[in-house]
């Protein structure tokens, strides 16, 4: 929690948008992985594209689109 408050403070003080979206998404991933599994997966540790957060996103496209549903 204190990542994403410090991330959130930074941007506010110098002005720099942030995609929210992107950011909870972080937050949720790093969150699900220290509760499920004990494990940190660094998501919000780094600007660059995570490879487990792509291919969790695509799981989820591909079984809303499954159940009928598109995402």
């Amino acid at each position: 929690m204190q990542l994403l408050s410090d991330l959130v403070g930074h941007a506010a003080a110098s002005g720099t948008p942030l995609d929210l979206h992107d950011l909870m998404f972080r937050f949720t991933l790093d969150s699900f992985g220290q509760i499920g599994f004990g494990v940190d997966p660094g998501c919000l540790r780094t600007a660059d594209k995570v490879t487990f957060a792509a291919a969790f996103d695509s799981a989820q496209v591909v079984s809303g689109w499954r159940e009928g549903r598109l995402c």
